[in-house]
């Protein structure tokens, strides 16, 4: 898992959402808690939990808002927010 987290140094800000399993057994251990404790023990200074996608799609238009970039990586239903949050874009400029 050290590894994963270690893609992520080079970003400002990075906000995570609760894990969980699709098709496969859920990975002891691997928790979006546990991930913002080893970037911080990594020495990431921004790291913030999103409860929901709600949560997320919020503090992601705000990036978007002060011109930042915003990558969204995942599977399932944040695969669902990001072409709804570029539809939405792409309507209202």
């Amino acid at each position: 898992m050290d590894e994963f987290m270690g893609s992520f140094d080079a970003c400002h800000a990075v906000h995570l959402l609760p894990i969980y399993a699709a098709s496969e057994a859920a990975i002891e251990g691997v928790t979006a808690a546990a991930l913002q404790q080893g970037m911080v023990r990594r020495g990431h200074r921004c790291v913030q939990l999103c409860v929901d996608l709600d949560d997320a799609r919020g503090k992601a238009e705000e990036a978007l808002k002060q011109g930042d970039v915003v990558m969204l990586l995942g599977a399932g239903s944040i695969g669902h927010l990001a072409a709804e949050m570029r539809r939405s874009r792409e309507h209202h400029g």
